[in-house]
């Protein structure tokens, strides 16, 4: 028992270790793309052609390797959840004579396995668990939040019962500016004369220079 219960110490570490350099990380990468767009912003198209040109592409890059970071963030905390879950129920199963346990990741059957939900019903059986049964009702956290939601405004209760991962939206982030360094860059340059977001535009051609940067080309 002492062997689970360091093992679970450690995965919750682990677990809360995963999250705050997630948080480190994305911050990290949130410096550069101010400095770029701060960058970018404060030359008002006047600086020179090819720079803007390479502070998008630096900037896709960038966006890239921030969902990159998020995601393989994202995968070492489930893998750690997923062991404090089984952790959890290696202790309640060794704890199931005790009066009181509490539960942490295995507290809402919704979020287990058909083969996790019956070792918690099979816990629920030792004599000690009649007076202090382990939650078995899927959907559980989901009632408290909406009990404690009741007072709440519309707009509140909406933001939080659609329960948007936090560890996910640096993901996000780097997606969407992705594609707005994607659309200014686009404007950066110009093939046959019109800059490249006039030709996925659809606008016609016609003779020009075969290609050559510009500042923010209006279409």
């Amino acid at each position: 028992m002492g062997n689970i219960d360091a093992a679970f110490r450690m995965a919750l570490e682990q677990r809360a270790f995963e999250i705050g350099q997630l948080t480190n990380r994305n911050n990290f990468f949130m410096v550069f793309q101010g400095v770029l767009l701060a960058g970018l912003v404060q030359s008002q198209g006047a600086a020179s052609p090819m720079m803007n040109f390479f502070v998008c592409l630096a900037g896709m890059a960038i966006s890239c390797f921030q969902a990159c970071m998020a995601g393989g963030a994202k995968y070492w905390q489930i893998r750690w959840e997923a062991a404090v879950k089984r952790l959890e129920l290696m202790l309640l199963e060794e704890m199931k004579d005790q009066p009181k346990v509490f539960q942490l990741f295995t507290a809402d059957m919704k979020h287990l396995t058909s083969a996790e939900q019956t070792r918690v019903r099979q816990i629920n059986l030792a004599p000690a668990r009649a007076l202090d049964p382990l939650e078995v009702q899927k959907g559980f956290i989901q009632k408290l939040v909406n009990e404690d939601l009741k007072d709440s405004g519309r707009l509140i209760a909406f933001a939080i019962s659609q329960r948007f991962s936090v560890s996910k939206i640096p993901f996000w982030v780097g997606f969407v500016l992705f594609w707005i360094w994607f659309f200014i860059w686009i404007n950066t340059f110009a093939i046959l004369g019109k800059p490249l977001g006039a030709w996925i535009a659809g606008l016609a051609w016609w003779d020009a220079e075969v290609f050559r940067f510009f500042s923010f080309v209006k279409a």
